[in-house]
């Protein structure tokens, strides 16, 4: 319709009506980009609002779950580090620390839990090509920072793992497992059953072994803590409350 009018305006020599038309045009395309580029900055903005939420709401979870693993390979180290006070001690089972607490140090010792994951919505921005939506460039550093920090805690701690059930063996002969699927109770029981007391302290690689298996577990508590405080960051980063001023 408008090419018919500036077609017989042209040919009517309507050079004022040429110009209004090719006006109309001309702003009528502007005006339609102008309405894409509106439309994608808003889709694109919500995008980016939703991909934080995301990354906040990961985080909050990231910092409980490290900060519950630290917990536990606190635990284990020391748990192991009583065990090793206790034989070189030269000690009797007592009221204060009877058969049943060394058995469930010794089991406790050889417990450990898997390292936190990386956040599902970074590995989502990152593989996708999508970092852009992280516009602050202090956030997008220490994802990536603690992205890389994550892999290689989970390989340290495959390695540790290793070493755990290497430096254990020697201690084999000296207890048994009364491991039991679904117990009476209908619980499972899973753990050391018997000791051999003197076993244990005649044999002299077994005191080496459990030092290492410390070792290990002291390490891994490093690996872990460092993961921690780089999640607890991250967490205040994306606008996250500790968790003991987020709860109710």
């Amino acid at each position: 319709m408008i090419l018919a009018r500036i077609a017989r305006a042209i040919r009517e020599q309507n050079w004022f009506a040429v110009a209004v038309e090719f006006i109309i045009v001309v702003a009528g395309v502007m005006l339609a980009f102008q309405a894409t580029l509106w439309n994608e900055t808003r889709q694109n903005a919500q995008r980016q609002s939703l991909f934080f939420e995301r990354l906040a709401s990961d985080f909050a979870q990231i910092e409980i779950q490290a900060a519950s693993v630290e917990a536990t390979y606190l635990d284990v180290a020391n748990a192991t580090s009583r065990v090793i006070a206790f034989l070189e001690s030269g000690d009797t089972f007592s009221p204060e620390y009877p058969e049943s607490a060394f058995r469930a140090d010794l089991n406790r010792m050889m417990q450990g839990t898997a390292p936190v994951e990386s956040s599902p919505t970074f590995q989502e921005l990152q593989s996708g090509g999508l970092m852009h939506f992280v516009e602050d460039d202090a956030v997008r550093e220490a994802l990536t920072a603690f992205h890389l920090q994550v892999r290689r805690t989970q390989e340290v701690w495959t390695i540790f793992v290793g070493m755990q059930m290497d430096y254990a063996r020697p201690l084999m002969p000296a207890m048994r497992f009364s491991d039991v699927v679904i117990s009476d109770d209908g619980t499972d029981d899973l753990g050391v059953g018997m000791v051999d007391l003197d076993r244990f302290r005649s044999d002299p690689a077994v005191i080496g072994s459990l030092t290492m298996i410390r070792r290990a577990h002291i390490y891994n508590l490093a690996w872990q803590r460092d993961v921690a405080e780089q999640a607890e960051l991250l967490s205040r980063m994306l606008g996250n409350e500790p968790p003991e001023a987020a709860a109710p």
